[in-house]
């Protein structure tokens, strides 16, 4: 028999046999199986999952993100497997990507507590907050629930109550003004914003952005018109006013999140560097009082 038949003999057997693997380790596979991913790239290899739908190609939710996967690419889980995949996955910050340690982990009143997949730090949640309503309430990244920090922990920082500029029920994140978030924002940012009817343009006190689908597209909330319409319309911001709405202030569908992170990420960079350049600071006017009071001793003995 000549080589190259013993070759293809192999490949084929090979062919075969992995195909029978596969096909027994898809048929135990069901919705709601706890699978490992295999022979994938892009960092998935080894990741643990749930298979939501069965099929040519399974659906599978791996901690945010929804894959379609050969079934040639999963397995069954062992539950030591998954259990250790989910205590790595949150070691790290999902914000920031540094490594997290018991002490270091933000511990939040609705998301990103011990047993979840995505967690975050103390430093960035406190970024968030910082960067929110009027340096009081920021937001969650995973749920969007109103956070705030008091007696060093982070709590729910919805308080309802009737505002006091708008008179409406809605979540105060301004205890001194008592003003709700609109408000709030409205106070800060008065952009400027089109007409749907008249297309005049009008400076308006309140986020109107919030009710844009897009930037480009009228919201789907009213306010009165006191250009030439007279009458309650639609608006939308101007596209000069859109790029200094802040990403953590903008609607999801305007797909500026990661910018929001990012933003973040630079924020604590900023933060470091400052304060290693403190401490160079520091060591550069030690090194001046060394050498002072090394001269002075010089002198004394020279004395």
């Amino acid at each position: 028999v000549r080589s190259d038949d013993i070759t293809r003999r192999l490949v084929k057997d090979l062919y075969q046999n992995s195909f029978l693997i596969n096909r027994v380790m898809s048929s135990d596979l069901t919705a709601g199986s706890e699978v490992m991913i295999q022979g994938l790239e892009e960092g998935y290899n080894g990741k643990s999952g749930v298979v939501l739908e069965t099929g040519e190609r399974f659906k599978v939710q791996v901690g945010e993100e929804t894959l379609l996967v050969e079934p040639g690419n999963l397995v069954l889980a062992r539950k030591e497997d998954v259990g250790a995949g989910r205590e790595e996955e949150g070691r790290v910050c999902a914000i920031c990507y540094d490594p997290l340690t018991e002490k270091e982990r933000a511990e939040l009143p609705c998301c990103g507590n011990a047993s979840s997949t995505v967690q975050y730090c103390t430093e960035c949640i406190q970024v968030i907050i910082e960067r929110g309503f009027n340096g009081q309430v920021g937001r969650c990244p995973t749920c969007s629930s109103f956070i705030t920090m008091k007696d060093g922990k982070f709590v729910v920082g919805e308080q309802v109550g009737a505002c006091r500029m708008c008179c409406q029920q809605r979540v105060i994140v301004d205890s001194r003004w008592v003003l709700c978030d609109k408000c709030v924002l409205g106070g800060m940012f008065t952009f400027h914003y089109e007409c749907e009817k008249c297309h005049n343009f009008q400076a308006i006190p309140h986020p109107m952005w919030l009710y844009q689908p897009r930037p480009a597209e009228f919201g789907n909330v009213t306010w009165a018109c006191h250009q030439q319409c007279g009458d309650y319309t639609h608006w939308r911001i101007t596209q000069q006013d859109a790029s200094r709405v802040p990403p953590e202030h903008c609607p999801e569908s305007w797909g500026r999140r990661e910018e929001w992170l990012e933003s973040i990420r630079q924020t604590r960079r900023n933060m470091g560097a400052a304060a290693g350049g403190g401490r160079e600071e520091e060591e550069r006017v030690e090194e001046q009082v060394e050498e002072q009071d090394g001269g002075g001793l010089a002198r004394c003995v020279m004395m």
